[in-house]
């Protein structure tokens, strides 16, 4: 059963995602009174699919702050943090991928389309 966000956590994420670049995340931890193993429990589930949520809606300085942030918390041994930081990371270079196909994809397609072999 899928458990609802609560506005606490809706508002975290969204200074995570939309707040000041120069404001660190145990500070917005902090003004909503939340504590680090608090913050990281969230980060295995729900809360982890909106935050990327609210992420993919950003501007590409403001997902590299998230980034950042998410990098800070994994040195600092957040093993929950690593994960999502890893997940972000996957996701962008599949959407990079998508969008750049390599030269070897082209001739394959061009083959397919001339219909002289292909695989």
């Amino acid at each position: 059963m899928q458990k609802r966000l609560t506005r606490k956590q809706k508002n975290v994420a969204f200074e995570l995602v939309f707040g000041e670049a120069s404001v660190k995340t145990d500070e917005i931890l902090e003004k909503h009174g939340v504590s680090a193993e608090q913050f990281a429990a969230w980060l295995d589930g729900e809360f982890a699919e909106y935050l990327m949520s609210l992420s993919e809606r950003v501007s590409v300085s403001e997902s590299a702050r998230i980034m950042h942030a998410l990098a800070e918390e994994s040195k600092n041994g957040d093993v929950r943090s690593a994960k999502l930081f890893f997940e972000l990371l996957r996701d962008r270079q599949k959407a990079v991928d998508a969008s750049n196909p390599d030269r070897e994809d082209i001739d394959r397609l061009n083959m397919e389309i001339r219909g002289d072999g292909g695989e």
